[in-house]
């Protein structure tokens, strides 16, 4: 299991502070060049429990 702050540590590396947003619902927003877009926003990178995004992450 994966804590909260190992996470945070991760976006931070891949995002910078203050780029990213972790919901109540687990649901993890980054803000930068959209996918399949050439403007930026906020978008989701995905969860919180999820092995797909934390392998993305590295974790």
């Amino acid at each position: 299991m994966t804590t909260i702050s190992t996470i945070r540590a991760a976006l931070r590396n891949e995002f910078g502070a203050r780029k990213y947003r972790i919901t109540k619902a687990g649901e993890i927003h980054a803000w930068g060049v959209m996918p399949n877009s050439n403007g930026l926003g906020w978008y989701l990178y995905g969860w919180t429990n999820d092995t797909t995004t934390l392998a993305r992450l590295g974790l």
